[in-house]
């Protein structure tokens, strides 16, 4: 059926012949690439009528098996059939034992094969199967080397939700890189419905009081928060019903904060898990099985020695934006007439000139790339350019007389200078006693947690998934 509907919108002129050109197009169209050549020749081979040099439905057909003939199955076929265009059922059962190491291979068991899979009757007729019919059996779900029974969760569920791996999402509303590629909501539905269980999602300040979600100090494009958590909402629980937790970067005033806080509760009305636990009851965890249908949200949480009363607090500001170094942060201010659209162009293409190179550099070394670098490596680049063209301006425009900085070296000598004001005459002695002392110093002092205020609002709708900073790990100079 499909092949003689693909036979009939090949025929464009609807004459019921295909010709050479029409057969090309439909390589194309199927996306088969094979040689000009090769396809010639299997035309020849299959045009056998007194109308040379076009296909009937009947040659096509036989045109379309050599096209989709799989050299490495055909051979195997005859290894196995003693050179024969066919396997009988004891020759099957022996493929199945040695190349497919299936244990308790029965006769009925590849009669079945052969009753589902064989494309001709008279084949059928004879019990044996020939090469279609072979390789429709080695391209089925039957021989995936999948479990076919872990399609469904076999797994016990009841254990506590700490227990478990979870399939996470990173950057989810990224379509590509992580630098320059777009933000689209349709990715939270994407993601989900293949079996995320946990999404991320970086809330910004957006214009008139809407958050909006993107990646921080890099060119992405930015949707909205609450598009964001209205796709999640229909989402969700389409061919899943185990809980999701939405691991919320947070980068926010306080005003949109309660904005995101004021979304949360809205759209996911009873579907947002604000239960918790009693510690006087139990120690552990809920399980997947008991939240089923709910989402989590993963976040700041105000400390608990602030009180119930407190409408806001500080928390530490640790998040996969600080993967960024302050000076490889894009901070877009112009001068010299330069526009933004000059800057991101070049910036463009720097970008997308290194990260070819970079697939070269993964092949032979996949530690030797890193977006730190890549960024490092722009900015340098941009720089050079400006330097080299300081008169560019857009026409018809006014430079608006801002400078585009970013602060290579300024980061570090300021933080070099602060470092040296902290430290206490004590520390200075112990520092010369302790050399590796001194360097762990520096170490904590360069890192030390920038905080930000965060609201009660948001605060109470994080449970069982507080996020907390993972400890840095300190050369403390010793062997």
């Amino acid at each position: 059926m499909w092949v003689k509907q693909t036979f009939e919108e090949a025929d464009k002129n609807g004459d019921g012949l295909l010709n050479i050109e029409e057969i090309h197009q439909l390589m194309h169209k199927l996306n088969v690439n094979l040689p000009r050549r090769k396809v010639r020749q299997m035309f020849q081979e299959a045009d056998t009528d007194e109308n040379q040099g076009t296909l009937t439905f009947e040659e096509f057909c036989v045109f379309y098996k050599m096209m989709s003939l799989r050299r490495d199955l055909y051979l195997l076929l005859l290894s196995y059939s003693d050179k024969k265009d066919h396997l009988t059922v004891e020759e099957l059962a022996q493929f199945l034992k040695v190349e497919q190491k299936m244990n308790n291979v029965t006769t009925d068991y590849c009669l079945d094969i052969i009753r589902k899979f064989e494309v001709s009757e008279e084949n059928k007729a004879k019990n044996v199967l020939g090469i279609e019919g072979f390789t429709s059996f080695m391209r089925s779900p039957a021989c995936d080397i999948f479990n076919p029974l872990h399609h469904e969760v076999y797994q016990d569920m009841d254990q506590p939700l700490c227990n478990y791996y979870i399939a996470s999402s990173h950057n989810t509303y990224l379509t590509g890189d992580q630098l320059l590629s777009q933000s689209k909501v349709d990715m939270y539905a994407r993601v989900l419905q293949e079996g995320c269980r946990c999404v991320e999602v970086d809330c910004w300040d957006g214009p008139d009081g809407e958050p909006v979600v993107h990646h921080g100090y890099t060119l992405t494009s930015k949707i909205p928060f609450r598009d964001v958590v209205e796709t999640i909402n229909k989402h969700a629980f389409v061919k899943n019903e185990f809980p999701v937790i939405l691991s919320i970067e947070n980068h926010c005033s306080v005003q949109q904060q309660r904005k995101i806080a004021q979304y949360l509760k809205g759209i996911f009305q009873d579907k947002l898990d604000l239960s918790s636990i009693d510690p006087g009851e139990t120690k552990q965890l809920p399980s997947p099985q008991s939240l089923k249908g709910k989402i989590l949200v993963k976040g700041k949480k105000l400390p608990y020695h602030l009180g119930d009363d407190a409408e806001e607090g500080d928390v530490s500001d640790e998040d996969s934006a600080d993967e960024i170094e302050d000076e490889c942060k894009f901070k877009l201010h112009y001068n010299n007439g330069t526009t933004e659209h000059q800057v991101e162009s070049f910036i463009r293409k720097k970008l997308e000139s290194l990260l070819k190179e970079s697939q070269i550099r993964d092949k032979e070394d996949p530690d030797s790339f890193t977006v730190r670098a890549l960024l490092k490596a722009t900015h340098e680049g941009l720089h050079a350019h400006l330097k080299q063209h300081p008169d560019v301006k857009e026409s018809g425009k006014k430079s608006h007389g801002r400078t585009l900085m970013t602060n290579f070296g300024k980061h570090k000598q300021k933080t070099t200078k602060s470092q040296s004001k902290s430290y206490s005459t004590d520390d200075e002695e112990d520092a010369q006693q302790n050399p590796g002392k001194e360097i762990g110093q520096l170490y904590r002092l360069g890192r030390r947690r920038k905080t930000m205020k965060l609201c009660r609002e948001l605060s109470d709708l994080v449970v069982y998934t507080n996020s907390v900073a993972a400890q840095d790990i300190v050369d403390d100079g010793k062997d």
